[in-house]
């Protein structure tokens, strides 16, 4: 009896010791329990979050490869650019050309129109004394015209050889003023065509200036929004580029 109480005794203690590792690995296995759901809940939390991540960077190289499309695009309008730089250039060396050759002219015909005015004035000159001496031979005309009306009046006098010598005098000295007048309306004419010529020189000249003025000012424009517009647009694919990078590395982060 004494053994059996012995046994019984070591196998209730048995037992107890037992109970109370069973309790232990329960309380154990509980608590793995609640580590797995919370791992199990970081887990699809962290799911989740990769895909939102993996959309993200769909999305980001989507807009980068975009982004690259427009600058590739802006580049080409850049070139087109430069191209019509270099074209606009070579016009306005053109057009600088043709500036100087209508400078050329404008200032031979500004040397035209100066001689020609002296040419005037001198003939002025020339026909006003014409006119005074004209007035001078005035007092002849009378037997100038008795001469001319009556051919067998004697001429072989002193006085009517005087009277013939004005009389001959006096043609020459009226056709000579006819001349004068005829090459200074003449010369008056060609001076009128001369100032149109330069008038139209002028606003021609006028107009290359204001036309490369214009040109000038509208390349430059064009250049300036292009090179803004292409800055900005590396700005934007270098956001882009930074903010990729940033999306992977936390989607390497999470899956780690």
């Amino acid at each position: 009896i004494r053994a059996h109480a012995q046994t019984i005794g070591v196998l209730v203690a048995e037992k107890t010791e037992l109970q109370t590792k069973v309790e232990h690995l329960q309380r154990l296995s509980h608590q793995r329990a609640q580590e797995i759901e919370e791992l199990n809940e970081r887990i699809q939390v962290c799911r989740k979050h990769s895909t939102s991540l993996e959309d993200t960077i769909a999305s980001s190289k989507v807009e980068l490869e975009k982004s690259m499309a427009q600058n590739a695009e802006l580049n080409c309008q850049l070139d087109r650019a430069y191209a019509d730089a270099k074209r606009e250039k070579s016009l306005r060396e053109t057009f600088q050309l043709e500036l100087e050759e209508a400078n050329s002219r404008l200032n031979s015909r500004t040397f035209e129109i100066t001689q020609l005015e002296v040419n005037i004035n001198d003939l002025r000159r020339q026909l006003e004394l014409a006119r005074v001496y004209s007035k001078q031979l005035n007092g002849t005309h009378g037997d100038i015209d008795v001469i001319e009306s009556d051919p067998a009046s004697p001429i072989d006098t002193a006085e009517g050889v005087e009277v013939h010598s004005k009389a001959q005098l006096s043609k020459e000295w009226l056709k000579e003023r006819d001349d004068l007048i005829a090459l200074l309306h003449e010369r008056e004419h060609s001076l009128s065509l001369i100032n149109r010529d330069r008038e139209q020189l002028e606003s021609q000249y006028q107009s290359y200036v204001a036309q490369i003025e214009q040109q000038v000012t509208e390349l430059r424009t064009q250049l300036s929004e292009a090179a803004q517009s292409n800055r900005e647009l590396e700005l934007t694919i270098d956001t882009a580029r930074r903010q990729l990078h940033e999306r992977e590395d936390e989607l390497i982060t999470c899956r780690e």
